[in-house]
């Protein structure tokens, strides 16, 4: 079973909350460009992508939000990777038409959390 892990960084105080999550399926959708070919590094930045959440930090009680990265903190034996296909086009599930091209070789070292915040996670 694989597991990734969710890191949420106070914009004001840069306190590190953390949320874990087992998987046997590693689901990636894409960034939903009107891309006609799409790799599957491209999928995987997407999930690995830093982004902005809204919310109240319980520690300063800043309002100003969370900083968010999602890493994979193990990998499975076997990795599947599903490749979300499906997009809501007004309200009904449609298939997208891209094209999902991968390499013989799939580096994954660059969505692996950092040694040293692993060493930090896991004390």
């Amino acid at each position: 079973m694989g597991q990734t892990v969710n890191v949420m960084t106070c914009i004001n105080c840069k306190i590190e909350k953390f949320h874990f999550s087992n998987f046997w399926t590693l689901h990636v959708w894409p960034d939903h460009d009107d891309k006609i070919k799409i790799t599957l590094a491209e999928m995987l930045d997407t999930m690995a992508s830093e982004e902005e959440e809204q919310g109240v930090c319980k520690i300063c009680h800043a309002k100003k939000g969370f900083q968010t990265k999602t890493w994979i903190s193990k990998l499975p034996e076997i990795l599947i990777i599903c490749c979300g296909r499906f997009q809501d086009f007004e309200g009904r599930l449609r298939k997208s038409d891209y094209i999902v091209s991968y390499p013989k070789k799939l580096e994954l070292s660059k969505y692996m959390i950092p040694i040293g915040k692993a060493h930090y996670i896991f004390l």
